[in-house]
C-alpha cells in the first residue's frame, strides 16, 4: 500500500517520488522515513519499495552485505543480486514452513532418507510455494552505469525493465500514476523539468488509491553529481504549484460542463419531431346547435 515513481529525462536525469506510508492490517501510519534508498558503491544506484516492509528489510540488508564485497558494473547486476537474495529468502521460508516440521532440509532431499516418489512431491510443494499477499513487495531500482541512465521495477523476484518508456511505477497507487503519465504523453526524451514536474505529480494523483499517502519525498540524480534529496521547501513550493493546477483544471472541467450542457439542449431540440401539416391546418372543432 504505497507509491513509488521514477522517470528519466532527456537529460540522463532520473527522478523519484514517493510516499511514506506504512500499513499493518486495518493500522496506517506516515512516519517521517523516507522509502528512497541510495545504494553506497561505485555505482548511483536508487531503490524506492512497496509492500512488506519485513520482507524488504530481509532481503535488502542481505543484498547490500553482499553488493560490499562484489564490484558491480552495471545496474542490470544490482538488480540481478536483488532477485537472487529475494528468492534465497523465499526458498528459506519454503523450506521452514514444508521441510522443517518433518525434520528434513533441502539437502536432504537427495539423500537416501527420502523416497524418491516422496522427494518428488516435496520438491514441487517447495518450488510452487508463494509468499502471501501481505508478505510481497514491489521495488524500484534505477541508477547509472556505462551505458547510461536505468530504470527496473521488481515485483517479489521478477524484474522488468523500464528504459525504453523511461518511467516506472509500483504500489497500490501505480495504476493511477502510470495513467498520469501515459496521459501527459510522457517519455524518456522529455526535457528534465518535465520529468520531475510529472513524476511528482504522478505521485499526487495515486493519492486517490487506497494505502497512499499525502506525504511526498523526491530524490534527484545526474550522472555527473552525487544523489539529491529534495528539500521540504521545494516540495512545499511543488504542492502550492499542484493545488493550483488543481483548481484551475476543475475551474476548465466546470466551463466545459456548462458549454456541455447548451451543445446538448441543442441537440435535443433538434429532435423534436416537428409539426405535422395536417395538424397545422386543421380547424378547430365545430361545436353542435341545437
Amino acid at each position: 500500500m504505497t507509491v513509488c515513481v521514477a522517470t528519466m529525462s532527456n537529460g540522463g536525469g532520473i527522478y523519484c517520488a514517493a510516499d511514506r506510508m506504512l500499513t499493518r492490517g486495518i493500522t496506517q501510519t506516515e512516519p517521517a522515513s523516507p522509502k528512497i534508498y541510495h545504494f553506497a558503491g561505485p555505482l548511483k544506484t536508487v531503490v524506492m519499495w512497496s509492500g512488506s516492509s519485513t520482507t524488504f528489510g530481509e532481503v535488502i540488508q542481505t543484498a547490500l552485505l553482499r553488493a560490499e564485497k562484489t564490484k558491480y558494473s552495471t545496474i542490470k547486476e544490482y538488480v540481478d543480486l536483488y532477485c537472487n537474495c529475494f528468492s534465497a529468502m523465499q526458498g528459506e521460508r519454503a523450506e521452514r514452513a514444508i521441510l522443517t516440521p518433518l525434520g528434513l532440509t533441502r539437502a536432504s532431499l537427495v539423500s537416501s532418507k527420502v523416497s524418491n516418489d516422496r522427494a518428488r512431491d516435496l520438491v514441487d510443494m517447495i518450488t510452487t510455494f508463494a509468499l502471501p499477499d501481505e508478505a510481497c513487495v514491489s521495488v524500484i531500482i534505477a541508477g547509472f552505469d556505462a551505458d547510461g541512465p536505468h530504470i527496473w521495477a521488481v515485483h517479489n523476484n521478477v524484474p522488468y525493465c523500464h528504459d525504453v518508456e523511461g518511467f516506472a511505477a509500483v504500489g497500490s497507487g501505480a495504476d493511477h500514476a502510470d495513467s498520469q503519465l501515459r496521459f501527459a504523453g510522457f517519455t524518456r526524451r522529455s526535457v528534465p523539468s518535465a520529468a520531475l514536474i510529472l513524476a511528482f505529480l504522478a505521485k499526487k494523483r495515486a493519492e486517490i488509491a487506497p494505502g497512499v499517502g499525502r506525504a511526498t519525498d523526491m530524490s534527484i540524480m545526474a550522472p555527473t553529481a552525487p544523489p539529491f534529496s529534495v528539500p521540504a521547501e521545494w516540495i512545499a513550493r511543488l504542492e502550492k504549484e499542484y493545488e493550483d493546477f488543481a483548481r484551475s483544471e476543475k475551474t476548465a472541467l466546470n466551463t466545459a460542463i456548462d458549454q456541455g450542457m447548451t451543445v446538448l439542449q441543442t441537440i435535443v431540440a433538434s429532435m423534436a419531431p416537428a409539426p405535422t401539416q395536417e395538424a397545422v391546418s386543421q380547424p378547430p372543432s365545430a361545436v353542435s346547435q341545437d
